[in-house]
């Protein structure tokens, strides 16, 4: 909740969820650009995301750069 607050200000529901999920995987089939998983390489903890979110422009495709971590990493 400490990361999502700052984004939707609340917990998602299932529905978002399901809905970000299609955008997600419509977004890797479309623009070939997403968010990808981290890890540690030591531990092989999952510690966040990053990558590219894809935005559409008049002029064409975009992408903005996103990145949240755990707050201990």
């Amino acid at each position: 909740m400490r990361v999502i607050r700052y984004v939707t200000g609340h917990t998602r529901t299932w529905a978002e969820m399901e809905r970000t999920l299609a955008n997600t995987l419509s977004n890797y089939s479309t623009h070939n650009i997403g968010l990808y998983a981290v890890e540690d390489r030591s531990t092989g903890y999952f510690i966040g995301r990053c990558g590219l979110e894809p935005r559409v422009e008049d002029n064409g495709l975009a992408g903005d750069l996103a990145w949240m971590f755990h707050p201990d990493e």
